[in-house]
């Protein structure tokens, strides 16, 4: 099958922008950017993204567009006319799902393996479950986890109870919000965010949740 890795947009003016290369980042933006004419993205990048090449398991297309495009915001793309798409293209083995079901890659658990070099023990483990974390989650800080990328909000913490924010998860092309209230000792599977750009638009985000 083919996977895309990297999608560009050239705008009229010259300027490029790529859009975000994590998955569920990437299919939240090309499905909710609107091509004028009715079409998105997807289906785009889909068109010339499938067709086969045998040549090389790397392989770049480039999509005449010359279009306007209205993404979902402005996080990542912008809008404007956009004279081309160049995308990137991996050819590789895969197992293909025949269903009329739609999975998210979230409900496949990413796994990871270790090896302690002093004993040579070797083990494998689920990407969720490692305690990448601190000790204790903070009250107005943001935090997140991987597989998929999610970021959070520490609003309240009443004894061993802490109230949290889900502010941005894109699951099968929806962005996804919410509130909900958990334990404090799961908080070390909660990476503190650093990242300045990333908290800047993560606070316009829970803004408008809140609000």
């Amino acid at each position: 099958m083919h996977r895309v890795t990297r999608v560009t947009l050239e705008y009229q003016d010259g300027s490029k922008i790529d859009l975000p290369s994590e998955p569920s980042q990437m299919t939240y933006y090309l499905e909710r950017t609107i091509v004028e004419g009715g079409d998105n993205l997807a289906r785009l990048v889909e068109s010339f993204g499938s067709q086969p090449s045998m040549d090389n398991p790397l392989f770049t297309r480039r999509i005449d567009v010359r279009r306007q495009i209205t993404p979902p915001d402005k996080y990542f793309i912008l809008p404007g006319i956009v004279a081309a798409v160049d995308i990137e293209v991996i050819r590789t083995r895969a197992r293909v799902i025949d269903s009329d079901a739609r999975v998210d890659i979230s409900a496949v658990s990413g796994q990871v393996s270790y090896e302690n070099i002093l004993t040579g023990q070797k083990f494998v483990t689920d990407l969720f479950g490692l305690p990448l974390g601190g000790k204790r989650v903070e009250v107005g800080k943001f935090y997140f986890v991987y597989h998929s990328l999610r970021y959070f909000y520490v609003d309240a913490i009443a004894g061993d109870a802490v109230t949290m924010y889900l502010v941005e998860s894109f699951q099968n092309g929806q962005l996804i919000q919410g509130e909900f209230v958990q334990k404090i000792e799961h908080s070390i599977f909660y990476i503190p965010l650093t990242d300045k750009k990333i908290i800047k638009r993560l606070e316009q985000r829970l803004h408008r949740l809140k609000s």
